[in-house]
C-alpha cells in the first residue's frame, strides 16, 4: 500500500518513480503505474503531446547489469515506447526512475501495429460510393449491420502508398450475428485505406460470392447435437506442486529462471540457471 501511495504521489507531482520504487527484479514487466508514468514522461516532448502509444514495454537493462544484479540492489527502470503522431512514428526511451526522456528517434518508413482506436476509422469505406455500390450488388443496404476490419496491407513498394498508413479493409455481414462477428465475411470486396488521412485510396471488387448461408454463431443451440461427455481427467499433487513462483522468478527442480509476458513477443524466459551441486550455473 505504501509503495502504491508513493507512486501516485510521484505521478501527481510530475516527477519520476525514483530509485526506491524500482521493481524487485530488473527484468520484471512494467507495472500499470510504470506504464502510465512512461506515457506521461514521453509527452514531455512537445512533438508527442497528443501522440498515441502503440506499445509501452520494458527496455531491458544491459546483460552485464542483469547478471551483476543481486536481490535488494536498485537498478534504474526504463521503458521503450512506440509513439504515433498524425505525421510520423517515434521510438522513445524513458527513464522511469529519473522521470526523464533518454531518447526520441523518428522512424521514417515504418508503421506501428493497427490499434483498437483505428477499427472505428475503418468505417470510412462505408462512405465511399464505389464500395457502397458493391455492397448493394450483394444485397446489402443496411450499413448499420456491417462490421469493417483493418488488416495490415504489407509493403510492396507502391509509390502512391509512400508515407501513408495503409491498411486493407474487408467487411462482415452482422445481420445474423449474435456471438460471432467474423462468421459472415463479404468476400472479394476490399478497400485500401490511408488511416492517417481517413481516405479510401482504391476499391477492389473481384466479383460476387454468396454470403455463407449457414449458422456460424458460437452457441450450444447453433452447435446442434453434442458428442458424449468425456470421462473426467484429474490432476493431483497430493504433496504440493513441484515448482514455486516468487514474483516472476520460477523454481522447478534444479531449474531457476525468470519469466515475463511481453505484449509483442509473448513469454520471455531469461536468467536461466541450473543447480549444479553447490553452484547455481548460468545456462541462458
Amino acid at each position: 500500500m505504501l509503495r502504491q501511495r508513493l507512486i501516485r504521489l510521484a505521478l501527481a507531482l510530475g516527477i519520476g518513480l525514483g530509485p526506491a520504487l524500482a521493481s524487485a527484479r530488473p527484468l520484471d514487466p512494467l507495472t500499470p503505474d510504470e506504464i502510465r508514468a512512461a506515457g506521461r514522461i514521453a509527452r514531455m516532448d512537445a512533438r508527442l503531446a497528443t501522440a498515441q502509444f502503440a506499445s509501452i514495454l520494458l527496455n531491458e537493462p544491459a546483460k552485464a547489469a542483469v547478471l551483476d544484479w543481486r536481490t535488494g540492489q536498485l537498478l534504474a527502470r526504463q521503458a521503450r515506447l512506440i509513439a504515433m503522431t498524425p505525421a510520423t512514428v517515434f521510438e522513445v526511451v524513458a527513464d522511469l526512475t529519473a522521470g526523464r526522456i533518454l531518447s526520441v528517434v523518428e522512424r521514417k518508413g515504418l508503421e506501428p501495429p493497427v490499434m483498437a482506436s483505428e477499427f472505428e476509422a475503418a468505417k470510412i469505406v462505408l462512405t465511399n460510393p464505389d464500395f457502397r455500390t458493391a455492397l448493394s450488388r450483394r444485397g446489402i443496404t443496411d450499413l448499420g449491420k456491417i462490421f469493417c476490419s483493418p488488416i495490415t496491407a504489407g509493403y510492396f513498394a507502391i509509390p502512391e502508398h509512400a508515407g501513408k498508413r495503409v491498411v486493407k479493409v474487408g467487411c462482415y455481414d452482422l445481420r445474423r450475428t449474435t456471438t460471432n462477428m467474423w462468421g459472415w465475411p463479404i468476400e472479394r470486396l476490399y478497400a485500401i485505406v490511408d488511416l492517417r488521412e481517413r481516405k479510401v485510396l482504391s476499391v477492389a471488387d473481384a466479383g460476387l460470392v454468396p454470403i455463407a448461408d449457414v449458422e456460424q454463431n458460437f452457441t450450444e443451440a447453433a452447435a446442434g447435437a453434442l458428442r458424449p461427455a468425456r470421462r473426467p481427467t484429474t490432476m493431483l499433487q497430493a504433496q504440493g506442486a513441484n515448482f514455486t513462483v516468487t514474483g516472476n522468478e520460477i523454481s522447478w527442480g534444479h531449474w531457476r529462471f525468470h519469466a515475463r509476458v511481453d505484449a509483442r513477443v509473448g513469454t520471455v524466459i531469461s536468467v536461466a540457471r541450473w543447480q549444479d551441486g553447490n553452484t547455481l550455473r548460468p545456462v541462458l
